[in-house]
C-alpha cells in the first residue's frame, strides 16, 4: 500500500513538471482526489463486505494519503515558504487543545470500538483524523500541553519500537489460541503484550537498525554467497516437499479408486443400512485420507470443477445455474438450497447418471431458501440474500422441473430473532410458502433433513487420531440440528412433498463417527465429501423414486 501511495505522488510530480506547477499544489490536489475516492469506497465497501472491505488496498489507501495531505501542509516547502512545522499557525495554547483532542480520538477509538464494529468505512476517519490533529498541532512544550507526556521516555520508546509491535501482535493472536486450544483470557492477553514488546526490541535491534544504516563500501561477496546458499538450499527442501506431498497425494488416489472399486458391502453409508453386520470404523487406514478428504467436495465447487462455481455468493447473490447431465434428458431434477444442498450434490449425481437425468442446481452460501429475512453482517447482504430466494423459488415454481430437491442449513439468524433456537419459526413459515409455491408450480418436492455437523474440521480430527477415530466422535443429540423445514413437511399433508432423512445412514442412534464404513464422511466442520455422499445414492433413490410416483 505504501509503494501504491509513492507511486501516486511520483506521478504527481511528472503532472506538476509537465503543466510547469508548484509541485505542493499538484500534489494537495492529487492526493485529496484520492483520499476521497478510496474513502468514499472505503464507506461503501464496508457496507456491503466488511470481511474483504478491511484487507483490500482501495479501501485504505486514503489513511496513508492522508497523510500526504498533512505532509504537504506542514512541509517547509510546502504550500507557503517559511511555513512552520505545525500545518495550523495556531497559538500554543490552541494547538495543546488540538493534540489533546486527537490524542482522545485515538485512545477513545480503543475503548468504544470493538469487533462489532464496522471497519474501516467513516469510523476509520475518528483514529485516522486523531492522529492527524496531533501531528498537525505540533504542540508546544508549555504549562497544558501533551507535548511532554509524547515526550517521555517509555513513550518515545514505544514509538521507536511501533512497527515492529504492528508486525509482531497479530501473529501471536492468532497463534496463541490455536495452540492452546483455548480463547484468549486475561493471562493469555498479558503474554502477548509482553512477548510482543519483546520481540519487537529484539526485531529493532537487529534487524531495522542494522539494515537503517549499512556500512557502504564494504565488500559483498560473502552476504551475497551466503544468501545464495540459503534461498538455494530452502528451494532445495521446498522441492522435495511439493514431491513428497505428490507422491502421497497419487497414492490417496490409487486407494481410494481401489476401495470404490472393491465393491465393499460395508463401504460407506452401507455399513449403517438395516440389517448390516459391519463393523464400526475405530482407527485407520481410510479413505479419502485426510489431506484428500479435505478437497472431497461436489463438482459445484470451482476447485472441483474446473474453474466453474455453481455457488451464489455474497454480497449480490446472484442466482447462478449450473446443469449436470445430457440436455435431452426426461427426467430433469433442480438441487437448491445453500451448502447443505450442495453437498447432496455427488448422491443425487450418482441415481441420475445410472438413469440418465438431468440436474440443474439453485446454489447459495449461507442463504437458505426461504422466504424470511436472514440477518448477515449488513443490510445489502440481507435484502440480495432474500432477492435470491424469490428469484429461485420462482424457477422451481415454473413447471420446469420433474421433481425439485431441498435442503438447507440455518446459519444466519432471521430478522427479531435473537438466537438460532428463536429462529425456527420464522424459518419454518418461510419454508412453507416456498414449498406452497413450488406445489402450486406442479413439481414434486423432496425436502432432505439437514445432517449432522460437528463443527470442527474433521480431516484434520482423522490425520492426529489415526489409531483412535472415537475421539474424532460426538453425541448424535449434538451434532444433529433442528430443521424446520423438516417439520413444516410433517405437518404437511401432501402427497407431493416427500421428507428424506437420511441421517440413520450417517450416524449410529446415539453416536455420530468421523469415519463409516472406511470412509471420512466430512471434508470440514459440517459438510459431507464426495465419497460419502456418493455411498448415500441408494438411500436417497427411494425417496426420489417415491416422490416422482406422486406426481
Amino acid at each position: 500500500m505504501l509503494w501504491l501511495l509513492v507511486g501516486v505522488v511520483l506521478v504527481l510530480a511528472l503532472v506538476a513538471r509537465r503543466l510547469a506547477r508548484p509541485l505542493a499544489q499538484v500534489a494537495l490536489v492529487g492526493l485529496a482526489v484520492v483520499v476521497l475516492v478510496s474513502l468514499a469506497y472505503s464507506v461503501h465497501a464496508t457496507t456491503t463486505e466488511p470481511a474483504s472491505a478491511y484487507f483490500v488496498t482501495p479501501t485504505r489507501v486514503w489513511e496513508l494519503g492522508a497523510g500526504g495531505l498533512l505532509a504537504v501542509l506542514v512541509g517547509r516547502h510546502g504550500l507557503r515558504r517559511g511555513a512552520r512545522d505545525e500545518a495550523v499557525p495556531w497559538p500554543g495554547g490552541a494547538r495543546a487543545l488540538l493534540a489533546w483532542a486527537g490524542l482522545a480520538a485515538i485512545v477513545g477509538t480503543a475503548f468504544v470500538y470493538s469487533s462489532a464494529t464496522p471497519f474501516p468505512g467513516w469510523q476509520a476517519l475518528l483514529p485516522v483524523l486523531g492522529t492527524a490533529a496531533v501531528i498537525a498541532a505540533n504542540a508546544p512544550r508549555a504549562a497544558g500541553s501533551p507535548a511532554a507526556l509524547m515526550a517521555w521516555g517509555p513513550v518515545q520508546r514505544l514509538g521507536d519500537i511501533s512497527y515492529s509491535v504492528y508486525l509482531w501482535h497479530w501473529p501471536l493472536v492468532v497463534l496463541l489460541p490455536y495452540a492452546s486450544g483455548g480463547a484468549l483470557g486475561l493471562l493469555d492477553k498479558g503474554a502477548i503484550v509482553l512477548a510482543t514488546l519483546g520481540l519487537a526490541v529484539l526485531t529493532k535491534r537487529f534487524v531495522e537498525d542494522r539494515f537503517r544504516a549499512p556500512g557502504w563500501g564494504r565488500p559483498l561477496r560473502k552476504p551475497y554467497a551466503w544468501g545464495a546458499v540459503g534461498m538455494a538450499f530452502v528451494i532445495a527442501l521446498a522441492t522435495l516437499q511439493l514431491v513428497e506431498v505428490d507422491r502421497r497425494a497419487d497414492q490417496a488416489r490409487v486407494e481410494l479408486d481401489a476401495a470404490i472399486d472393491a465393491g465393499d458391502p460395508c463401504f460407506g453409508a452401507a455399513a449403517l443400512a438395516p440389517g448390516a453386520d459391519c463393523p464400526r470404523t475405530v482407527d485407520g487406514p481410510v479413505v479419502p485420507a485426510p489431506a484428500q478428504a479435505l478437497e472431497d467436495k461436489s463438482e459445484a465447487y470451482s476447485d472441483v470443477s474446473g474453474g466453474r462455481s455453481c455457488w451464489s455468493s455474497s454480497p449480490r447473490f446472484r442466482v447462478v445455474r449450473c446443469d449436470f447431465g445430457p440436455q435431452d434428458a426426461d427426467v430433469t431434477v433442480a438441487l437448491a438450497g445453500n451448502s447443505h444442498a450442495g453437498h447432496w450434490l455427488p448422491a443425487l449425481q450418482g441415481v441420475a447418471e445410472a438413469r440418465g437425468w438431468r440436474i440443474t442446481t439453485f446454489l447459495a452460501s449461507q442463504c437458505a431458501l426461504a422466504d424470511v429475512s436472514q440477518l448477515f453482517d449488513t443490510d445489502a447482504k440481507s435484502a440480495r440474500c432474500r432477492s435470491w430466494g424469490e428469484d429461485v423459488t420462482a424457477e422451481l415454481a415454473s413447471g420446469d422441473y420433474d421433481l425439485v430437491v431441498m435442503s438447507n442449513r440455518i446459519s444466519v439468524r432471521a430478522a427479531g430473532a435473537d438466537s438460532l433456537d428463536e429462529t425456527q419459526r420464522p424459518y419454518a413459515r418461510g419454508y412453507a410458502r416456498v414449498l406452497e409455491r413450488v406445489r402450486d408450480g406442479g413439481s414434486p418436492v423432496v425436502v432432505v433433513r439437514d445432517t449432522p455437523a460437528p463443527d470442527e474440521i474433521v480431516p484434520d480430527c482423522v490425520a492426529e487420531n489415526r489409531d483412535d477415530l472415537t475421539a474424532c466422535s460426538g453425541q448424535r443429540s449434538d451434532w444433529e440440528p433442528r430443521d424446520p423445514a423438516a417439520s413444516v413437511v410433517r405437518a404437511r399433508e401432501d402427497d407431493g412433498v416427500v421428507l428424506a432423512d437420511l441421517n440413520d445412514r450417517i450416524c449410529r442412534p446415539q453416536v455420530c463417527d468421523a469415519a463409516v464404513g472406511g470412509v471420512v464422511v466430512y471434508f470440514d466442520g459440517s459438510h459431507l465429501t464426495a465419497t460419502y455422499a456418493r455411498t448415500l445414492s441408494p438411500f436417497l433413490a427411494e425417496h426420489l423414486d417415491r416422490a416422482l410416483r406422486r406426481r
